[in-house]
């Protein structure tokens, strides 16, 4: 998690740091998406074969 402190209250400060958040929320939005993907849910239920092959837990 990365945190960021502005000792100022400028209205470029305050710009910058809603940029960041929309950012922020438009990555985990494509995050979600791509979890929800055949090809993602596919490699999971791979990896989980493979661990529990291995006798590994997630």
């Amino acid at each position: 998690m990365i945190t960021i402190s502005f000792k100022t209250s400028s209205p470029k400060a305050i710009a910058f740091a809603r940029k960041l958040m929309e950012s922020k929320r438009e990555t985990q939005e494509e995050i979600r998406q791509d979890f929800k993907s055949p090809e993602f849910q596919k490699a999971i239920e791979e990896l989980k074969r493979r661990n529990a092959e291995e006798k590994t837990n997630l």
